[in-house]
């Protein structure tokens, strides 16, 4: 469901000390053509591309957020030495301790990147990650060894040794950044008058923008709101779980800047998050062009947006054990009117039975609800041994 797959795919290293510093300094970009163009698909909000291996191509999410990953299956068929092993936290705050290892060569369509570091995750703990069926992530340790563009109406990335070889369409804003240990680009946001100094260009996040309540309370306090919509539950999935319960606040403010470009009557989202994140849904409406050897972001439109959450219906759930559940309820929608609470067993979602539900179930339900296909939702809730029917229309646009 749409709030659920915000695929916040973030590794915080717990222990930043110099050697895995040094790790991720580690590779270099073999130049064999002024620009490489790879083609992507846009899968569930997210880019997919092919990446080769050891002679086989596998799929891979394009994710700045994140350093580089492969799944523990794809680490059991390549020749990789490990390197370190450090307690990594994703971006719940869910930890685990991860291996690290060298991968010797990565082509993205002849583009060869050597001596790599990656971590090894196992990509199927999750549903939400499952579902996308990657085999791993081309992180920013890697992407800042060249310059990238994001060619969204296109779905084309283009890859240069040389950031003067790609074309920079008249026009384009720029927005400087700083970068985390991986490589990952921070930037200075502005709500109003407000300042989110540090928010994350995380191209693994299905979302607009997210921030924290501390920054909530200053737009309230500072800023006027358009409008104002809540929920509360479980918003986003990690590497390795799921969030706590929390209330999502998502405010309707008049101005936001990034750089030199200022939009207007745009919605924010707030949380109890760790971290602030541009995510796909602002990027995918831009060429987005990365140059690490200065740290400039360039943005050029490529098509009018507003962001307003329409794909909502106020309601996501997910499997918890063999079973589907309610799982988050936003504040006076028809799911909330009609009764609705967290835990509600849902044992049909339109035509889908959910008796005993399969990962490709939630698949299924992922891609009906995120991309659009229906504008109503008909769940079947088991309760004390009743059923009944829940009919929901999407959510009208916040304001």
């Amino acid at each position: 469901m749409p709030r659920i797959i915000f695929l916040l795919l973030i590794l915080f290293l717990t222990s930043c000390n110099n050697s895995l510093i040094n790790l991720f300094k580690k590779g270099e970009y073999s130049k064999k053509k002024d620009v490489v163009e790879v083609p992507f698909t846009l899968e569930n909000g997210l880019i997919i591309i092919p990446v080769t291996i050891e002679g086989e191509t596998y799929r891979f999410l394009f994710d700045t957020g994140a350093p580089n990953v492969i799944s523990t299956e794809l680490s059991s068929k390549l020749t990789t030495k490990r390197k370190r092993s450090f307690r990594t936290s994703d971006s719940q705050g869910n930890q685990t301790i991860l291996d690290y290892v060298s991968l010797p060569k990565i082509e993205i369509q002849g583009a060869s990147f050597i001596n790599m570091t990656a971590a090894v995750a196992d990509l199927k703990k999750t549903d939400a990650i499952a579902c996308l069926g990657i085999d791993g992530l081309i992180g920013a340790n890697l992407m800042r060894k060249a310059s990238w563009q994001i060619d969204n109406l296109n779905r084309v990335l283009r890859i240069a040794f040389d950031f003067e070889k790609l074309h920079l369409p008249e026009g384009s804003f720029v927005i400087p950044f700083s970068t985390e240990v991986t490589g990952t680009p921070v930037l200075h946001l502005k709500i109003g008058n407000t300042d989110i100094k540090k928010i994350q260009m995380d191209t693994g996040s299905v979302g607009f923008i997210t921030t924290d309540m501390d920054s909530y309370k200053s737009v309230l306090m500072h800023e006027t709101v358009l409008a104002k919509r809540s929920s509360y539950g479980v918003s986003s999935v990690g590497l390795f779980g799921t969030a706590v319960n929390d209330s999502i606040f998502q405010l309707g403010v008049q101005q936001i800047t990034l750089g030199d470009l200022v939009l207007e009557n745009q919605i924010v989202e707030f949380k109890q998050a760790k971290i602030s994140l541009l995510g796909m849904a602002f990027l995918k409406n831009f060429l987005v062009t990365i140059d690490w050897s200065k740290n400039l972001l360039y943005l050029y439109p490529q098509r009018e947006f507003h962001n307003s959450f329409v794909e909502s219906f106020g309601i996501s759930i997910m499997r918890a054990g063999n079973q589907m559940e309610v799982t988050m309820i936003t504040s006076g929608s028809e799911a909330d009117k009609q009764g609705l609470k967290l835990g509600d067993k849902v044992v049909r979602l339109n035509d889908i039975d959910l008796h005993n539900p399969t990962l490709d179930d939630y698949c299924r339900i992922i891609k009906l609800v995120r991309l659009l296909k229906v504008d109503h939702l008909e769940l079947e809730i088991e309760k004390n041994g009743e059923t009944h029917i829940v009919k929901l229309n999407r959510l009208p646009a916040i304001f």
